[in-house]
């Protein structure tokens, strides 16, 4: 379990990179060049987060493909939070998109399913 602690560093570090890429939107009056550098420096700080969770869990046999799936449906379920709460997005949610959001967390559950929940060291 203690490989999978590191794992919980991905949903600030989602939160703030979902900042980066889709807060400057928020300020259309914004010119680009600010957004961009403020988008960058924001970024910053989310490297710092994501390439350590990422060396720790990857440090304990953890497969880069297990991985990536984990961080894919951390950030789309981060993002999905975010864009209700922070941007006030308005969804309508259909059978399909759940229908693709259960995809995505089965696709972890095939990726983990030859060891599931065992670390090697």
């Amino acid at each position: 379990m203690k490989a999978y602690l590191p794992l919980l560093l991905l949903i600030p570090s989602n939160m703030i990179m979902i900042l980066a890429w889709y807060g400057h939107l928020k300020f259309d009056k914004l010119n680009f060049w600010v957004a961009l550098f403020a988008s960058w420096g924001i970024a910053f700080f989310e490297y710092w987060l994501h390439v350590y969770a990422h060396r720790r869990v990857f440090s304990h046999d953890i497969p880069l493909v297990n991985l990536k799936i984990i961080q894919e449906v951390i950030h789309l379920t981060i993002f999905m939070i975010m864009a209700s709460f922070i941007f006030k997005e308005t969804f309508e949610y259909k059978w399909n998109h759940l229908a693709a959001f259960v995809c995505i967390v089965f696709a972890v559950a095939f990726m983990f399913w030859d060891n599931m929940f065992v670390i090697k060291k």
